[in-house]
């Protein structure tokens, strides 16, 4: 396992608006796995992440405290052909603030996920991959991957295609930098959900490796900050 403990404290501004930014975490993580009699493989893991800022701007004060944990628990099997992975994930994400806030944010969800690689023939191996979560916001969520490698002689080539999502926190990159004091936030905030598609093709030769790569991504309800408003939607 690890850990580690950071401390940083900043101040600046100017002679009209002074600022000071503390900030302290602690975090920690640690796995393990062990050989089952059938041969299969079980392996566990775990982090949790805790991280309290005091932010002043001129006379106002933001206090808040973020905390993540996950666990994840998984098996590994398969045959010379075919290999597997299967398991099972929770993640809690927390954001509490005395100061900006009215109530404290949670984020939870559990899921089960299966991956499965079948080599066809020494030139086609067929992947695929599912996950269906439960989300204490946003309900079912299902999350498919699948993919296609083909090879050739010293050439190969790759297609995959997926789908994720994610869900939006409060304190994100330009949030940070501001402070949640004045932030407005939709009541409507939905999922983002990611849609992508990708093309990998490689060729050997006596001098090395040739790679080209064309992928396309569709973001559906991104997560953004209107910084004319301050408004999250």
């Amino acid at each position: 396992g690890t850990a580690g403990v950071t401390y940083e404290k900043r101040g600046g501004g100017s002679a009209l608006l002074r600022e000071s930014f503390d900030n302290k975490s602690v975090d920690g993580s640690m796995s393990g796995q062990t050989i089952l009699k059938s041969g299969r493989i079980l392996e566990g893991a775990g982090a949790l992440f805790v991280k309290s800022r005091t932010r002043d701007v001129g006379n106002v004060r933001e206090r808040d405290r973020q905390q993540t944990a996950t666990i994840d628990l998984w098996l590994r099997g398969g045959t010379p052909k075919n290999t597997w992975v299967s398991g099972m994930s929770i993640e809690w994400y927390g954001l509490r603030s005395l100061d900006a806030l009215p109530s404290t944010y949670i984020s939870t969800r559990g899921g089960l996920f299966f991956h499965d690689d079948l080599t066809v023939s020494e030139s086609l191996v067929v992947s695929g991959s599912a996950r269906i979560d439960h989300h204490n916001l946003y309900g079912i969520q299902l999350s498919p991957r699948g993919s296609v490698l083909l090879r050739h002689g010293r050439l190969a080539a790759r297609v995959s295609a997926g789908q994720g999502y994610f869900t939006p926190r409060l304190l994100n990159e330009d949030t940070e930098a501001a402070g949640l004091a004045l932030l407005k936030v939709d009541s409507s905030l939905e999922k983002e959900t990611i849609r992508n598609v990708s093309v990998d093709i490689a060729h050997q030769t006596s001098a090395g490796t040739l790679m080209l790569r064309l992928f396309q991504s569709h973001i559906k309800n991104p997560g953004l900050v209107d910084r004319a408003t301050y408004r999250l939607h």
